[in-house]
C-alpha cells in the first residue's frame, strides 16, 4: 500500500485498510499519516530487553506483551511504541485500545515526539498506569504514573528498581541495558 506524501486527510478505515497491505509501518494522527523511521540496534535490543523482562514477569497472568508491531489507538490516533502491555486484550484486532504500560525507547529523532506529543496522546488512554521513557543514549528512565491526583513524573538512577504497575513487577537497569553499549 502506498499512502501519498501529499497533506490530505485519509480516514480512519482507509489507514488501517491500508496499513494490513502495507510492508511500511505508518502512524496515523488526526487525518494525516507519517512513515515510521527505522531505529539502531541499541534502540531494538533495549526494547526487546524490557519486552523480555515484562513477559517473564506475566508468565501466569492473562496480560499481553506487544513489541513496536502492533499499534495502540487513542480517538483519532494511532501510534506503535515500543512496547505495550495489554491486559484487556483485543485478539481479534490490528490494534489495541487499553495498554496498561507504554513504553518509548528515546532517540534524538523520536525524543521530542516522545516526551511532549506522544505522552499527551498516551495519557489520555483511560487504561494506562505508566508512560515509561528509555533512554538510549545513557541511562536515564523517565516515568508517568497515574495516580488520584493525576499524572506523577518520576526520574531513575541506575541504582534505582522501576516499579511496574499492572505487571505487578520491578524493572531494573541491568535488565533494560544488557548486551548495549551501557551495560553495566
Amino acid at each position: 500500500m502506498y499512502f501519498s506524501n501529499t497533506f490530505q486527510r485519509i480516514s480512519v478505515e482507509d489507514y488501517l485498510e491500508g496499513e494490513i497491505e502495507s510492508d511500511i509501518r505508518y502512524e496515523y494522527v488526526d487525518g494525516f499519516v507519517y512513515a515510521m523511521a527505522g531505529s539502531t540496534p541499541t534502540h531494538k535490543i533495549i526494547a526487546g530487553n524490557i519486552q523480555t523482562a515484562f513477559n517473564i514477569a506475566l508468565q501466569n497472568n492473562p496480560c499481553v506483551v506487544y513489541a513496536s508491531d502492533m499499534k495502540v489507538r487513542a480517538d483519532s490516533v494511532f501510534y506503535y511504541p515500543d512496547v505495550m502491555v495489554v491486559c484487556d486484550n483485543n485478539m481479534s484486532s490490528y490494534f489495541q485500545e487499553k495498554p496498561c504500560v507504554i513504553v518509548e525507547v528515546l532517540s534524538d529523532s523520536t525524543a521530542r515526539k516522545d516526551l511532549h506529543e506522544k505522552r499527551f496522546v498516551y495519557q489520555g488512554i483511560a487504561s494506562l498506569e505508566l508512560y515509561l521513557l528509555v533512554n538510549s543514549k545513557f541511562r536515564q528512565v523517565l516515568a508517568f504514573y497515574r495516580s488520584s491526583e493525576g499524572w506523577q513524573e518520576r526520574s531513575f538512577t541506575t541504582d534505582e528498581r522501576i516499579p511496574i504497575p499492572c505487571v505487578n513487577s520491578k524493572l531494573g537497569f541491568a535488565q533494560i541495558y544488557a548486551k548495549t553499549e551501557l551495560a553495566f
